[in-house]
């Protein structure tokens, strides 16, 4: 140690180390010393962190795979359409939705791979689904293991080195941080999932399985620590892909590099992060979205400029009466509750733990999302999820590794007993309390499919038992509403293909919207008459053997349209049905229990 300027002792394990050091000030004060460990671990300490991981995933796989038909609503959409595009048809131009075209790139792997595994290894499209999800979980916590690791190394390194008294103690700080942080960040990726687990695969899944490691990087890195460039170029490079699959995303992402670089050293070091790896590898990233963007056919790129982009500034813009009386949305308490105690968390904690900086701002951003749609679904809310459930583990891992130390003294050095029991017993309790959130995603996936119990109306079947009585497999089915919920999972795990264009109807209110406030032109127009076109086409060529329409809303829009008497010329109109559910995750709804009228398709043509 340098001499004259620190003074150092040798105390008994926290947890961590079985050694330790105090940076004093030159004065002698020991203002402002922290401990900082050796590196000489009694017992491995990534191996907790491994354990960790492998004992959580295989909770979470396991459960993935005992069930089925129980996909979120966006992703069994997107498989959907996947299919429909490997077959031949066209984003944007026969069926609509609001993603960017890279999303639907990904949605085709699991169908490739079942193509590429075949006999060899026969799984249904669902089932490789949730597996390569959960591979994607490991690779975020290699990599954000790999960040933490290497960041340790060097401040290990480093501390072996006289430094001055100031970086010292900043040093010391920082690997006394990333120790006790290492499980918790890791096993944060794993409790997310199970508190999400009806959610697992949606984008803002995805997405933050993407920013967890960046994260660290972006921290560390501006701490002055130097990382492998492939790492570097890896992390930044999976951060821009993940970041083209929703709008909101890319401007996210380009905030954590900017706080990033105001919060290095020095305003030069900031500047000079802007050359990284990892900046060139989110680069290289969204070059090759640009790159398949302007690869697809000139009609294509022509509807998402004109149509998709139009419709979801658009659908920003507007709030949904629906969602607003009672009753008639998810309730989301649960989920502001504990963003409110992360970020109040963060703001007590961020001193010992900079990281909840970090994933404060995820958790506001996943809020800003959240605001932005104006739905109210728990897609919507997944990012904050994330950032609460990052937050909460963190700082409670960090509190309770406080009292080894504060027991310190009454530990011997030779009783590292206590270390094994108290990772063991937050092991134990991690273990515990995955079981439990996915027992509380059990419980809601049996309340969403079942019908209401208070509300369930004896002269009003539920679609899904409709669905299935009324057509035969692989038939087409519409369902006509402003929210794709009560069709996906529906028509997904049935095997129904999407019978029309709207598989995401919220165009048409929004376009509703726009014809109360004069005739419509433009772009706008050009959309509408594409949607008429493909909806009078699909009822004259008897696609769909059901045809749904939700309330009068919908009603409305087809006989503004004109489309009623091509879908009546060629379909009977039988019983009502309603999407008769618990308003919780996965079938999560807007309005309350509006009926939905069914079409038939008319035998023979008659």
């Amino acid at each position: 140690m340098h001499q004259g300027n620190s003074s150092a002792k040798h105390v008994s394990s926290d947890f961590v180390s079985s050694e330790h050091c105090v940076a004093s000030s030159p004065d002698g004060s020991n203002e402002g010393s922290d401990h900082c460990s050796s590196g000489n671990t009694a017992f491995p300490y990534g191996l907790f962190s491994l354990v960790s991981v492998l004992v959580l995933g295989f909770l979470l796989l396991r459960d993935l795979l005992d069930k089925s038909g129980d996909l979120s609503t966006l992703l069994s959409m997107h498989l959907s359409l996947a299919q429909t595009f490997l077959a031949g048809s066209k984003p944007y131009l026969d069926y609509f939705d609001f993603s960017p075209p890279l999303v639907f790139e990904f949605a085709k792997l699991p169908y490739l791979l079942q193509t590429a595994l075949g006999t060899w290894l026969p799984m249904r499209v669902e089932s490789l689904t949730k597996v390569l999800v959960v591979l994607a979980m490991l690779g975020s916590s290699l990599l954000s293991a790999a960040v933490m690791v290497s960041a340790r190394r060097q401040l290990v390194e480093r501390l072996s080195f006289n430094l001055p008294w100031q970086e010292r103690r900043r040093f010391s700080r920082l690997e006394n941080a990333l120790s006790v942080m290492m499980v918790p960040y890791l096993a944060a990726l794993w409790y997310f999932a199970c508190f999400v687990r009806l959610q697992v695969g949606e984008l803002q899944f995805l997405y933050a399985l993407a920013i967890a490691p960046f994260l660290l990087l972006a921290w560390l890195a501006a701490e002055g620590l130097n990382f492998q460039p492939w790492l570097r170029f890896l992390l930044g490079f999976s951060l821009g892909i993940v970041s083209c699959f929703d709008f909101p995303f890319l401007p996210i992402s380009m905030v954590l590099i900017l706080v990033g670089i105001f919060s290095s050293r020095s305003l030069l070091q900031g500047l000079l992060s802007l050359f990284t790896f990892q900046n060139a590898g989110l680069l290289s990233a969204l070059l090759l979205g640009g790159l398949h963007y302007f690869c697809l056919p000139d009609d294509v790129r022509h509807a998402f400029e004109h149509w998709v982009y139009p419709m979801k500034i658009l659908s920003y813009q507007t709030f949904d009466q629906d969602m607003a009386p009672l009753g008639s949305s998810p309730e989301q308490q649960l989920h502001y509750y504990l963003a409110v105690l992360a970020l109040l968390a963060a703001a007590a904690l961020m001193r010992f733990q900079p990281i909840l900086a970090y994933l404060a701002l995820v958790c506001l951003a996943g809020l800003a999302i959240n605001l932005l749609e104006k739905q109210g679904f728990s897609r919507d809310l997944l990012l904050a999820d994330f950032g609460s459930v990052a937050v909460l583990t963190v700082s409670t891992y960090f509190l309770v590794s406080r009292f080894p130390l504060l027991m310190r003294r009454r530990i011997t050095t030779a009783g590292e007993l206590p270390a094994y029991i108290f990772q063991i017993g937050l092991l134990a309790v991690g273990i515990s309390l995955s079981l439990f959130l996915l027992k509380r995603a059990d419980l809601a996936y049996a309340e969403g499919l079942n019908p209401h119990p208070v509300l369930h109306r004896s002269d009003s079947s539920d679609i899904n038992i409709a669905v299935g009585e009324n057509s035969k497999w692989k038939e087409p089915v519409f369902i006509l509403c402003d929210y794709p919920d009560p069709a996906y999972p529906l028509l997904f795990n049935l095997e129904r293909s999407p019978g029309a264009y709207l598989v995401n109807g919220r165009p048409m209110r929004l376009l509703q919207t726009l014809l109360r406030l004069g005739p419509l032109t433009g772009d706008y127009l050009e959309f509408y008459e594409h949607i008429k076109d493909s909806l009078c086409f699909s009822f004259e060529q008897r696609r769909p053997q059901l045809v749904f329409v939700h309330g009068t809303d919908a009603m409305e829009f087809l006989t503004a349209a004109g489309l009623r008497p091509p879908l009546e010329a060629d379909y009977d109109r039988i019983e009502d049905v309603l999407f008769l559910t618990d308003n919780v995750a996965p079938r999560e709804f807007l309005g309350f229990y509006i009926d939905f009228a069914q079409f038939k398709r008319k035998p023979n043509g008659k």
